[in-house]
């Protein structure tokens, strides 16, 4: 991790008002778990550019991490509005209602990713984030497992996702990382 950090900050340093690349330090400090860094590097980034709606989204990750719901919200009402029909970004709502005591809306937007898949490729990954939040572990390895015969892209990053933590003590969670190769030392 210190190592990507590292090569995070030095892309910075080569352009520092290059929009993806601040946004990205911010969504990198999430996933090594200094979220008051991430906080503070995605608002920079959107003092760059206010309505970039990744730092917004990111920034929403950031601050549910903190257990800040009501500006998780906010963060996220704001990405929705940006990055209009982004099904991860509709998944990342969910589980953050499922996180912020409000089951039901968590429910919905599962049942609407299900429903969406049959117009558009929707990563399993993201109603397995859900059903985490909703502490239904079973659901979300199934889902996982899922998204791991789908290929989906944000497989690799489950050893390390925050929203996932519950889940990796489980033996099936272990045997499913173990099937994709992920090496031990990350895990």
């Amino acid at each position: 991790m210190e190592d990507s950090l590292a090569e995070s900050r030095r892309a910075l340093d080569i352009d520092p008002l290059g929009l993806v690349m601040n946004s990205h330090l911010g969504w990198h400090y999430i996933y090594a778990h200094q979220y008051q860094l991430a906080v503070e590097q995605l608002q920079e980034t959107l003092k760059i550019e206010p309505n970039y709606g990744l730092a917004h989204w990111h920034l929403a990750l950031a601050y549910e991490q903190q257990k800040d719901y009501g500006n998780a919200g906010k963060e996220f009402q704001t990405a929705k509005d940006l990055l209009k029909s982004n099904p991860v970004v509709e998944a990342d709502i969910g589980h953050f209602y499922a996180v912020s005591d409000r089951q039901a809306d968590a429910s919905k937007t599962i049942a609407g990713l299900k429903k969406l898949t049959s117009q558009r490729y929707v990563s399993s990954c993201g109603i397995a984030l859900i059903y985490a939040g909703l502490r239904e572990k079973d659901l979300s390895i199934d889902w996982l497992e899922k998204a791991c015969g789908e290929h989906a892209d944000s497989i690799i990053y489950i050893a390390v996702e925050p929203r996932l933590a519950d889940l990796r003590p489980l033996p099936r969670f272990k045997e499913l990382l173990r099937r994709i190769h992920y090496p031990a030392s990350n895990q």
